[in-house]
């Protein structure tokens, strides 16, 4: 979606993964903004090859989302 979206495991039990957007160096050019969790719920998914489990998402207040996830 436009963005770059850097995507870490934290924790091993429960599986949890961190998703930090990229801030585009501030551009104020860059692409239209977007829904954040859509993206890092996307993001997650994609480097995982997980299914987000929604209800365990959080964002801290730097931004960054946490999630477990359900790998099939």
């Amino acid at each position: 979606m436009s963005r770059t979206w850097a995507v870490t495991q934290v924790s091993d039990e429960p599986v949890v993964y961190r998703a930090t957007r990229d801030n585009n160096n501030l551009n104020p050019f860059g692409p239209p903004p977007r829904l954040r969790t859509t993206q890092a719920i996307a993001a997650i998914q994609q480097a995982t090859g997980c299914t987000v489990i929604r209800s365990s998402m959080y964002q801290n207040i730097s931004g960054q989302f946490f999630s477990q996830v359900v790998c099939n």
